[in-house]
C-alpha cells in the first residue's frame, strides 16, 4: 500500500484536482495509511489547485489524522485555511467544518496551547461572514466539548444569545451535559443573557440534574447582577428557586444548592429580611438522606456561625431588646437609635432561635450513631458553645462520650481550639472548665482533662493557680475537682499544704449539708497526683489514718479512697496499713471502719502484689525466691485457678480514681530485699502466689492478724455492721482460694439473706467468683439468675448488670432462666427496664440464643407475656417468628398464648402451614 501511495503522489505532482479528482479523492481516503502525510497535504495545496475543489478533499485528509502524531500538520492545514479567508461562500463554509473538525481532535488540549489558540483565532476570523451557531451545536454533541465551547463564545460573544436559544430547543444528552457546562461560563461573562430568567425555568423542570445543578450556577451570578441594580424583587425571585432546590429528588442537586446558597451568604448577597428562612431551610438538610449533603449542610451553618454579619460583637449572643445589648446606654437616645437597637437586637434573637433548632437537628444525627459527619457535627458543636447557642453547653458536654472511641482526637482538637479562643478573648482556664464540673462526677470530662493535659494543652500555671483559690476558700469543689482530674502531679509540700488546709476546713463545719460538700472536697484533694512516695509513718499518711479515725461516722468511700491513696503514696503501704487498722481498732465506735477496711486493703495489697510482680518480670527490682515455700500443691493451685479465671487484678488493673502512681523509686518495698536474686519467671509467678494465697491471710501479715474482726462482723446483730462485713468478706475471698473455700458455703447462704443490701452486694460478688473460681462457682449460678425476680429493685439491678456482663463474656449461659430475664421487660422500675431492653438488643446478635430465650417466654410467660412479646417480636427474624409459632402450636400452649403470639408476629394462614388457631371454625 505505502508503494502505491509514493507512485500515486509522484504522478500527481504535476496534476491539478480537476485533471484527476477520482485519484486525489483515492489518496486523501487513505492518507491513514500513508507515512508521508504532509507529501499529500503540499499537493493539496498547490497553486494548482483552487479553495473550492481543495475545501472537500482537505476536509477527508484532515479527518484521517491524529491529533497526537500530526499536531503539526494540523496547525499547518489551520493557517492554510486562515489563508484562503475571502473565498467563496460555500468554500467558506467548507473550511468552517475543517476549523472544526480540527477542534474537535485537540479538544483536550491545554486552554493556553499555541495550536489551541490559533485555531480560535481563526474560527474567530471565519465568523465574521459565516453563521457559526449551527457548528457549534454539531460540536456540542460530542463529549467532553463544553470547555473548548465556552472558548469559541468567549473568542466570538456576538453569538452567544443566538447559541443559546438554539441550545435550549436541543434534547440531545451529550449537548444537555455541554450545555451544563458552557451556560454558567457564559452567566460569568455576560449575566445579561440570563436577566430574564424566567425563561431558563424549564432547567429546573428538566429530567437531568446536571441541567438543574447549571441553572443553579447560573443564580450565583444574577444575584450579583441584581444586587448591583437593587432588584429586590429579582433576588427573591431567584432564591426562592435556589431553596427550593433543597427538596430535590437527587441528593447532587441538593448539594448544588446548599453550595450555591453558601456563596450568597459569604458574599452577604441574602436580604436580611430572608437570611434567617434561608438559614433554618439549609439548617433542614442536616438530617438529609445522602451523606454529602448532611455534611455540606452542617459546614455552612458552621460558617454562618462565624459571620453573622448582624454581630458586631464578639458572639451573637442573644440580646435584651430593653436596653440593646448595651448596659450603659444614655438614658436620652433618639427614637431612631433606639429603633435601630432593637431591630438588631430582634435579628439576632431570630438568628439565635433558629440556631438553635439547627443544633436541635445536629444532635438527633449525632444520636442516630453517625459517623461520616462526625468532624463536622463537633465543630459545629464547638461554635454553638462558644457563640452561647441556648442549649449549647448540654450539647457540647453530650459530646464528651467520643472520648472513649476512635473520634477522641477530634474531641480533643476541639477542646484545644476553645482553649485558645478562651485565652485570646481574657477568660481563664478555670472557668471554662468550671462550667463542666458535675458533683455527681462525669467519667468522660475527667478522661477528657487528662487527655488535653497529657498534650500540653493546659497551661502549668492553672496548677499553681487552683492551689493559689483553694487556699484562698474559694470555688473549693471546683478547684479541688480540676487538680484530681487534670492530673498533673503535686510536690510532696504543696500536696501537704493541700491536705493540711482541706482537714481543718473539714473538721470546723457545722451540719451535715456542708458535711457533705466538705467530704467531696476532701476526696478530691486526698486523691491529686504527687510526684514521689512518702515515708509510711509521716506527717502525711499520719494525717489521712488520723481524720480517717476522727470521722464519727462511716461513710464507705471516703475510706475506700483513704486505702487506695495510702497505697499508692506510701513507700512501705503494708506498714502504712497496719498503722490505719490498729488507729482504728483503738478508737471507741470505729470497728464498722476496721471492717470496711480490713476488705479494701485485701485488694489493694493484692493489686500491689501483682504491681510488684510485673516490675520483677520486668528486671525493675529483683527478688531472691524462697523456693521452700513453691511446694507442689501452691504450683499445683496456682495452675488450676489461671486456668479457669479471669485475675482480678486485670479487671482492676486501672484505678479508676487515678491513684496509680507510678512506682520508679529503687528503694520501693525493702522488706522484701532479704530474697533478692535472679529466678525464672515461673518460679516469680508462683512465688507470689505463694504470698496471695498463703501469706496475706494466714501467714504474719496485715490480714491475718485483722479477718477474725471480719468473720465476726458477719454474724453481729448490727445490720450495718453485717453489711459492711460481707462486702470486706467477699473481697478477701477474691485474694486467697483457700480462704475463698472455707468460706463458700456461707456466702451461698447470704445469696438469700433477708437483709436486700447483702443480698445485693452478694450478687455482685458472685459476679467476680465466676470469673475468678469458675470451677467452684458455677454450679450455683442458678442462684444469681434467680435474683433477677428477687423483690428488691436494687438487688434486682445488681444482677442484671452482672448477668448482662457474664453474657457478653460468654461465661454464663442463660438457658432455663431466659424468662426471668424477659419479664424485666415489664418490670416497674424505669431503669431495669431499659437496662433490660439494651441487653436483649445485644443479645438479639446471636439468632440460636434469642430463639432458646423467645420459646422459654413463651412457654413460661403466662399472663405477662402480652407485656413483653411485642418488644421481643422485633428482635428476631421472619423465619424464626414463623418456627416459633409452629413450635409453639404443636406443645401444649392454651389458645390465648397463641392467638397473642399470631398478633404479635403477624403470621398469616400461609406463614403457619394453613395452620389454625384454637378456637377458629373452618
Amino acid at each position: 500500500m505505502q508503494r502505491e501511495l509514493e507512485i500515486l503522489i509522484t504522478r500527481l505532482k504535476t496534476m491539478a484536482i480537476a485533471d484527476s479528482h477520482e485519484d486525489y479523492n483515492y489518496l486523501v481516503s487513505c492518507a491513514d495509511k500513508c507515512n508521508n502525510k504532509s507529501r499529500i497535504f503540499e499537493l493539496l495545496r498547490s497553486k494548482n489547485n483552487s479553495p473550492v475543489e481543495v475545501a472537500p478533499l482537505l476536509f477527508t485528509f484532515t479527518s484521517k489524522l491524529e491529533p497526537e502524531s500530526d499536531e503539526e500538520l494540523l496547525s499547518k492545514i489551520t493557517d492554510f485555511i486562515r489563508g484562503c479567508k475571502g473565498a467563496s461562500r460555500d468554500t467558506s463554509e467548507w473550511m468552517v467544518k475543517i476549523l472544526f473538525l480540527i477542534l474537535e481532535k485537540i479538544k483536550e488540549k491545554r486552554k493556553d496551547s499555541g495550536m489551541r489558540l490559533r485555531l480560535l483565532e481563526c474560527i474567530r476570523i471565519y465568523g465574521e461572514d459565516i453563521n457559526l451557531v449551527n457548528h457549534i451545536i454539531d460540536l456540542m454533541c460530542t463529549k467532553n466539548s463544553g470547555d473548548i465551547v465556552g472558548s469559541i463564545l468567549e473568542s466570538i460573544p456576538s453569538i452567544s444569545k443566538e447559541f443559546i436559544e438554539c441550545s435550549m430547543k436541543q434534547d440531545n444528552p451529550v449537548l444537555l451535559k455541554n450545555l451544563s457546562i458552557v451556560l454558567p461560563l457564559l452567566s460569568e461573562r455576560d449575566i445579561g443573557l440570563f436577566v430574564n430568567y424566567e425563561f431558563f425555568d424549564e432547567l429546573l423542570d428538566s429530567e437531568h440534574f446536571f441541567m438543574r445543578n447549571c441553572f443553579l450556577e447560573i443564580c450565583v451570578n444574577l444575584v450579583e447582577y441584581f444586587e448591583k441594580g437593587r432588584m429586590a424583587e429579582k433576588i427573591n425571585g431567584v432564591i426562592n428557586r435556589v431553596v427550593e432546590r433543597l427538596l430535590d429528588t437527587y441528593f447532587l442537586t441538593r448539594y448544588k444548592a446548599l453550595q450555591v446558597l453558601g456563596s450568597l451568604f459569604q458574599k452577604n448577597s441574602i436580604p436580611a429580611e430572608r437570611r434567617h428562612e434561608v438559614i433554618r431551610e439549609i439548617g433542614g438538610r442536616v438530617v438529609d438522606k445522602a451523606v454529602v449533603v448532611r455534611k455540606k449542610a452542617i459546614s455552612i451553618c458552621s460558617g454562618i456561625l462565624m459571620k453573622y454579619p448582624l454581630a458586631p460583637e464578639k458572639s451573637p449572643e442573644k440580646k435584651n431588646s430593653e436596653n440593646g445589648g448595651h448596659e450603659n446606654s444614655v438614658s436620652n437616645t433618639e427614637d431612631k437609635e433606639k429603633k435601630g437597637r432593637e431591630e438588631h437586637c430582634e435579628g439576632l434573637n431570630g438568628f439565635y432561635d433558629v440556631m438553635r433548632e439547627i443544633q436541635d437537628n445536629v444532635l438527633v444525627l449525632l444520636n442516630s450513631g453517625t459517623k461520616s459527619e462526625i468532624s463536622e457535627c463537633i465543630e459545629f458543636i464547638k461554635l454553638s458553645f462558644y457563640y452561647r447557642i441556648d442549649g449549647s453547653k448540654e450539647a457540647f458536654e453530650s459530646l464528651f462520650d467520643l472520648v472513649w472511641t476512635h473520634d477522641l482526637e477530634l474531641l480533643v482538637l476541639s477542646f484545644r481550639d476553645l482553649i485558645m479562643q478562651m485565652k485570646m478573648s481574657g477568660v481563664g482556664l478555670f472557668w471554662f472548665f468550671k462550667e463542666f464540673v458535675r458533683r455527681e462526677g462525669n467519667y468522660s470530662f475527667e478522661k477528657m482533662l487528662g487527655e488535653i493535659n497529657s498534650r500540653g494543652y493546659i497551661d502549668k500555671l492553672l496548677t499553681s493557680e487552683l492551689c493559689s483559690m483553694f487556699l484562698k476558700e474559694a470555688h473549693l469543689f471546683e478547684a479541688s475537682y480540676l487538680l484530681r482530674h487534670i492530673g498533673r502531679p503535686l510536690t510532696v509540700d504543696a500536696y501537704r499544704t493541700l491536705l493540711l488546709f482541706c482537714t481543718r476546713l473539714l473538721f470546723s463545719v457545722q451540719g451535715e449539708k456542708d458535711l457533705l460538700e466538705m467530704l467531696s472536697v476532701y476526696k478530691n484533694i486526698i486523691q491529686i497526683k504527687i510526684r514521689e512516695r512518702v515515708e509510711f509513718d509521716g506527717d502525711i499518711v499520719e494525717t489521712l489514718i488520723k481524720n480517717l479515725s476522727k470521722m464519727t461516722f462511716f461513710e464507705h468511700q471516703v475510706t475506700e479512697i483513704t486505702v487506695s491513696v495510702i497505697y499508692s503514696i506510701s513507700r512501705f503501704p503494708e506498714k502504712s496499713g497496719i498503722m490505719l487498722l490498729e488507729k482504728l481498732c483503738m478508737m471507741e465506735k470505729s470497728i464498722l471502719k476496721a471492717i470496711s477496711v480490713v476488705g479494701c486493703i485485701g485488694i489493694k495489697h493484692m493489686q500491689y502484689l501483682d504491681m510488684l510482680e510485673r516490675l520483677v518480670k520486668s528486671n525493675r527490682i529483683k527478688v531472691k525466691v524462697d523456693k521452700a515455700v513453691i511446694t507442689p500443691e501452691i504450683v499445683e493451685r496456682r495452675r488450676s485457678i489461671n486456668a479457669s479465671r479471669q485475675s482480678i487484678s486485670t479487671i482492676l488493673e486501672e484505678d479508676k480514681d487515678g491513684n496509680n502512681t507510678a512506682v520508679s523509686d529503687p528503694g520501693l518495698d525493702k522488706d522484701i530485699s532479704s530474697k533478692i536474686g535472679d529466678r525464672s519467671e515461673e518460679e516469680i509467678v508462683d512465688f507470689f502466689f505463694y504470698i496471695k494465697e498463703k501469706e496475706m491471710l494466714y501467714g504474719r501479715s496485715i490480714l491475718s492478724i485483722f479477718k477474725q474482726i471480719v468473720e465476726e462482723g458477719c454474724h453481729s446483730s448490727d445490720e450495718e455492721i453485717q453489711v459492711a462485713a460481707h462486702v470486706s468478706l467477699c473481697r478477701l475471698m477474691c485474694v486467697s482460694f483457700e480462704f475463698f473455700n472455707e468460706h463458700y458455703d456461707f456466702f451461698i447462704r447470704s445469696m438469700n439473706h433477708s437483709v436486700p443490701r447483702i443480698r445485693a452486694n452478694a450478687v455482685v460478688a458472685m459476679g467476680d467468683f465466676l470469673l475468678n473460681y469458675n470451677t467452684t462457682a458455677e454450679k450455683h449460678t442458678y442462684l444469681l439468675l434467680e435474683l433477677l425476680s428477687d423483690a428488691n429493685s436494687d438487688v434486682r439491678k445488681n444482677a442484671l448488670l452482672v448477668v448482662h456482663n457474664l453474657l457478653m463474656k460468654n461465661i454464663l449461659k442463660i438457658k432455663g432462666y431466659g424468662v426471668k430475664l424477659t419479664l424485666l421487660l415489664a418490670d416497674e422500675n424505669r431503669e431495669i427496664k431499659e437496662m433490660a431492653e439494651n441487653l436483649l438488643i445485644q443479645m438479639s446478635k446471636k439468632e440460636n440464643m434469642m430463639a432458646i430465650l423467645l420459646y422459654e417466654t413463651i412457654i413460661e410467660g403466662g399472663g405477662q407475656l402480652p407485656l413483653v412479646i411485642d418488644f421481643l417480636a422485633d428482635l428476631v427474624s421472619e423465619k424464626l417468628k414463623e418456627s416459633l409459632f409452629l413450635k409453639a402450636l404443636k406443645s401444649k400452649v392454651d389458645g390465648e398464648t397463641l392467638k397473642t403470639l399470631h398478633n404479635a408476629f403477624s403470621l398469616d394462614a400461609k406463614a403457619i402451614g394453613g395452620g389454625m388457631l384454637p378456637g377458629e371454625s373452618k
